[in-house]
């Protein structure tokens, strides 16, 4: 039975592993975000009428030198407060001013894994002046004098402050701000002249002098001769900083209208220039030229590369325009994917299109209308500078999906968006239409294939969803409940208001909890600003806790608020006490003090980062000179500190805060780290652009993985990455997901690490039909495992995920020969059956065979209740009585609809036990039902209302832990009917019992051991006691690996697995690394539930025992 139970825990989380990290990827791939944030004045009050600049970041070579700015600019409101819409594809350089204040310091901002709310403080400002002169002389009539911050450099002239110098040669800056300020000066016929300045006081005279120089002047064109506008290039310079190391200067310039562009001074040297991609140009070869003092400067001509140009006509079948702009992607190599360089627009009415950003290649487009069918073209011949006509294309109107949105008494919700989300062969795809006033919508341009997930929402109403919607349908209604709103004031401990404070709302735990709920009901946090110290916050109805917290104070909490749909509730006043504070020190590899590193918080568990149910604010500091550091306002728990340095890899550190306590001073300490560099490119050389590239150490990592795409040459690169080992996970296709690469990677200190995506070496290439019935099944998504691994400890490269194509043929690259199972996806659920790839060769031909064995039947509640969230699995039995489970050639599992209806497909001949879960029932089970040839069982499955289980998982001093994995199955039953939830920001779960019987709970947490409780009983009234789980530590493995020389074995991966089952240990797998040995051979295996263990490196094999706590020291000699 522990086998068995561990194959299933070993899926079940792949599955989950799998799910949570493509969810993360294609939730960051839903390119626009709404950034919102606050400005204040140095004394704290909000700034009205203030200007925030926010600057896109875009990289311009593999090494980050040169950085082109494009900043959109928004202005703050009454409350200070401003709103703009980013891109998520890229990072960002924010910086806010007033007419009262200078500009802040530069913020950096990633949307992807980031709260989209920030905080930016003006401070005061200084007043400079100063002369500028040359040869002696102060006249002049066009010099210019620019103000930066010290990286002002690589964001060019647009990020600094500017002074026009008088005709005496004086300049005046004011409103500068404090701190180190680099400044540029330059004039017609000048070289520029830099200068550096530390934190000065006011009034302070510069003085700077010009040396002449040569203007440089020039054009852009393109393979025509023609000129082009605002291209942006690179003039690169070698100078000497006053640091008197030699260093590459970079200085952006753009070309006018007219494809000029010019420089106004350049000193005695050699340059090159070059223009940088966009989504007109691919790029250019680089120009060399050097400036001599006695020989003229002729114009420079830059021959740039442009993009091919595509234009068509689209029209209706029965020839009229369709003139709405339509969604544009690519497919380069072998997936389509939207890419930022791609633009569409309509040139001359009447539907007639072009498409530029294009990379010159062999792609293929897919044209996606709002109300139509997705129109493919397939193989175009593409070279720079091309324009190529596909001439008139006629759209397909496809199937439709009508209804009302309305509320609960029946009234139309108008404007409300209906959206309907479907896969194609191309990958995911979606329509929408808007509610009339009568509440009525129409979608169009649908499949004729079933399986659609349909979703309506309008403002102030919380989402309805309905799956397994039918095409062509007419009444399909959606009712969308009012949201509600809590309300109340928020006191500091004197009892005065404090004005600026977040409040989040979080689920409580209910019996309808399952694995993803916590992410789905949860709202992440608001800002508010407010005078009186009040808030007014809207949310769905629900069952919550009410947290609020600022920078300075530890969150207070209010749990058990009610929200019914459309009620307000105040819950009055919120008081909130200073909290615990935490110092400490960030050292460099030396161990010496780093400064300017910052130093923040996270939840030491995964889906509180996620949901934000953290047991600490999210707070912030920056070290002074000495590596110092001071971050306020905590509740006692488990939190982890992060430290992050431009210069250095990141360290963390996890940390017990025990209340009453002030916690003892924390050391990070920041490595070099390593860089991860690679060229993706497909069979025909062709760069891979838009792919994402994934480093991560396990389940716990997911959320804060290191993550790159590929430019225009297919190219990435990840600075500073941490030592060890890595699953690295390449996306290939932004649309489709299943066109994954995965391999481990290692990475050592001040080493670069070439990873191009490329299988891993030693692999099989297999490749054949996916059939059922003498059929193929064509873009069924199907995942590769091989069988050993699932009782061993396996990695993400173990999986192997693919697809059939429209065929019915599928590819796959396995690592090893021997028996896989195959999971297929079934429509409505997966079905399982098994393969057998031969040894001794590069490549095999395997066919997957799908049984054509079917089961249908009815499940229903026996209190007459619609029932929610059925799932129905079958399980092969094998002539003892025992189901394998999981096992080769065994099981199928599906859904049902809300009529109750199930099928199970895709089932060898044979008997099965069939059993069917919901949340709040307890798990049926029908057996022997047989499957025979031509035979279909009809059954029916009643499930009765189960006793709750309500259990509260905390760490050892009793602190709850937020978003620990629960997993609770039927001691006789394990395999077949567990129930699962995360714990809410109380550390508690409800879940209906899967048994009247005993039960078993395994819970796993990030930072902690798998901790495993057996035989509990449900509880029959509210007054009984909730199960207390209280996590562990564990016990960990140091581990010494030596060659069989003697000598220190270093990047050699090790696994363990316990000798005698531990339930539930595979979940281990997912959240904790597989670790690696270091340069000087060792690796710790952390967090191991007490118990003896086989350690495995390559061929050497040890057998360890582990205690609570403890530390055992053990080695390794490799043969």
């Amino acid at each position: 039975m522990g086998r068995r139970l561990s194959h299933r825990w070993v899926l079940a989380f792949l599955f989950f592993a799998l799910n949570l990290s493509l969810t993360a990827w294609a939730a960051e791939d839903r390119r626009q975000q709404t950034l919102r944030g606050v400005v204040l004045d140095p004394d704290g009050q909000v700034a009205a009428d203030a200007t925030v600049r926010i600057s896109k970041w875009t990289e311009a070579s593999a090494q980050m030198q040169h950085l082109r700015r494009s900043a959109v600019t928004v202005s703050t409101d009454d409350e200070g407060r401003f709103e703009a819409t980013v891109d998520r594809t890229y990072a960002y350089v924010i910086r806010a001013e007033s007419e009262d204040h200078p500009f802040t310091d530069l913020l950096e901002y990633n949307p992807v894994g980031r709260r989209p709310f920030i905080e930016l403080q003006l401070s005061t400002g200084r007043s400079l002046s100063g002369q500028l002169s040359a040869d002696g002389s102060t006249e002049w009539t066009d010099g210019v004098v620019h103000a930066c911050d010290p990286a002002g450099l690589f964001y060019g002239p647009s990020a600094c402050d500017e002074a026009t110098v008088d005709a005496d040669g004086r300049f005046k800056f004011s409103n500068l701000p404090m701190g180190p300020l680099d400044f540029y000066a330059h004039a017609d016929g000048f070289a520029l002249e830099t200068l550096s300045v530390e934190s000065t006081p006011d009034d302070e005279q510069l003085t700077l002098s010009l040396a002449p120089g040569h203007p440089l002047k020039g054009r852009v064109v393109d393979e025509d001769d023609k000129p082009i506008a605002n291209v942006g290039m690179t003039l690169a310079q070698h100078v000497k900083k006053q640091s008197d190391t030699s260093k590459r200067l970079y200085w952006p310039v753009v070309s006018d209208e007219e494809g000029s562009f010019q420089h106004p001074g350049l000193p005695d040297a050699s340059f090159s220039i070059t223009a940088q991609p966009d989504g007109i140009v691919v790029g250019s070869e680089p120009v060399t030229f050097k400036v001599q003092s006695d020989v003229p400067l002729a114009p420079i001509v830059v021959a740039a590369q442009t993009r091919p140009i595509v234009v068509f006509r689209l029209v209706d079948p029965d020839g009229r325009p369709v003139t709405e702009t339509p969604e544009i992607l690519i497919k380069y190599s072998s997936n389509f994917s939207s890419t930022p360089q791609i633009e569409i627009r309509e040139t001359e009415g009447a539907g007639h299109f072009e498409v530029k950003g294009i990379y010159p290649s062999r792609p293929s487009i897919l044209i996606r209308p709002a109300q139509w069918i997705d129109l493919v073209i397939e193989d175009l011949e593409l070279e720079a500078g091309q324009r190529l006509d596909l001439g008139e294309r006629v759209l397909e109107p496809g199937a439709q999906l009508a209804g009302r949105v309305v509320d609960p008494d029946d009234v139309p919700v108008p404007d409300a968006t209906v959206e309907v989300s479907f896969m194609t062969e191309y990958g995911s795809s979606s329509r929408s239409a808007q509610a009339d006033r009568s509440g009525r919508y129409r979608v169009f341009g649908l499949p004729e294939d079933p399986a659609y997930s349909a979703s309506a929402t309008a403002d102030g109403f919380r989402p309805d969803v309905q799956q397994q919607v039918a095409p062509n349908a007419e009444d399909v209604d959606f009712v969308l409940e009012p949201n509600s709103i809590v309300k109340g004031r928020v006191l500091d401990e004197s009892g005065r208001p404090i004005t600026m404070f977040q409040i989040g709302l979080y689920s409580e735990a209910s019996e309808n909890d399952s694995t993803f709920s916590a992410m789905a009901n949860t709202n992440k946090p608001e800002t508010i600003v407010d005078d009186e110290g009040r808030f007014v916050h809207e949310t769905a109805p629900g069952h919550y806790t009410v947290q609020i917290d600022t920078e300075q104070t530890a969150p207070a909490r209010r749990g058990d608020v009610e929200l019914s749909p459309g009620e307000t509730v105040d819950i009055g006043d919120v008081t909130l006490v200073a909290g615990l504070t935490i110092t400490g020190r960030v050292l460099g590899p030396t161990g010496r003090g780093i400064a300017e590193a910052e130093v923040g918080t996270k939840s030491g568990d995964l889906m509180a980062q996620f949901t934000g149910a953290t047991t600490a604010v999210a707070d912030t500091a920056t070290t002074d000179e000495n590596g110092r550091f001071e971050l306020r306002g905590f509740i006692p728990g488990s939190v982890t500190l992060s430290a992050q340095h431009a210069e250095y890899s990141a360290a963390t550190e996890t940390l017990e805060l025990i209340a009453d306590e002030e916690p003892a001073e924390v050391i990070l300490t920041l490595e070099a780290g390593g860089d991860v560099v690679g060229v993706l490119v497909d069979d025909n050389g062709a760069p891979r652009v838009g792919a994402m590239i994934m480093l991560h150490r396990g389940l716990s990592a997911v959320m804060t993985r290191l993550s790159a795409r590929t430019g225009a040459e297919g190219r990435y690169r990840l600075e500073q990455v941490p030592a060890g080992s890595y699953e690295a996970m390449c996306f290939l296709s932004l649309d489709n997901p299943q066109s994954r690469v995965s391999a481990r990677i290692s990475v050592e200190n001040n080493q670069t690490t070439t990873f191009n995506c490329d299988p891993p070496e030693g692999g099989i290439d297999v490749s054949g039909r996916l059939l059922q019935a003498g059929s193929t099944l064509p873009n069924r998504g199907m995942i590769l495992v091989p069988v050993d691994s699932l009782s061993g400890t396996p990695s993400m490269s173990d999986f192997t995920q693919t697809s059939s194509n429209e065929s019915g043929h599928y590819e796959a690259r396995v690592q090893r020969p021997g028996p896989y199972t195959v999971v297929v996806d079934g429509g409505t659920g997966s079905i399982t059956t098994q393969i057998d790839v031969p040894a001794g060769v590069e490549k095999a031909t395997v066919d997957v065979v799908i049984e054509s064995g079917r089961i249908t039947g009815t499940v229903r509640a026996a209190d007459g209740a619609e029932l929610e969230r059925v799932s129905i699995q079958s399980f092969l039995l094998d002539g003892t009585g025992a189901a394998p489970g999981l096992l080769p050639g065994a099981a199928a599992q599906t859904g049902a609809g809300k009529d109750g209806r199930f099928e199970v497909a895709g089932l060898p001949m044979g008997d099965y036990r069939v059993v069917a879960i919901a949340p709040r029932y307890q798990a049926a089970e029908l057996s022997p039902v047989s499957v025979g040839d031509g035979a279909i069982p009809d059954i029916e499955l009643v499930l009765e209302l189960s006793d709750v289980v309500r259990l509260r998982v905390t760490d050892p001093e009793g602190n709850p832990v937020a978003g620990a994995f629960v997993f609770i199955t039927p001691s006789d039953l394990p395999e077949a009917a567990a129930v699962n939830a995360q714990s809410d920001i109380n550390g508690r779960v409800r879940l209906g019992s899967p048994s009247a019987g005993l039960l078993d709970v395994v819970v796993g947490a990030t930072g902690w051991a798998i901790t495993t409780t057996r035989g509990v009983e449900a509880q029959t009234t509210d007054q009984d006691p909730e199960i207390v789980v209280s996590l562990r530590r564990g016990g960990r493995i140091r581990l010494s690996v030596t060659t069989a020389t003697g000598e220190p074995a270093s990047s050699q991966l090790v696994t363990v697995q316990p000798l005698e089952s531990i339930v539930g240990f595979q979940m281990r797998t997912f959240m904790e690394p597989s670790p690696t040995t270091d340069a000087s051979g060792v690796a710790r295996i952390e967090r191991l539930p007490a118990g003896t263990y086989r350690v495995v490196v390559g061929e050497a094999v040890t057998t360890v025992t582990v205690t609570e706590g403890g530390e055992t020291d053990t080695a390794l000699q490799l043969p």
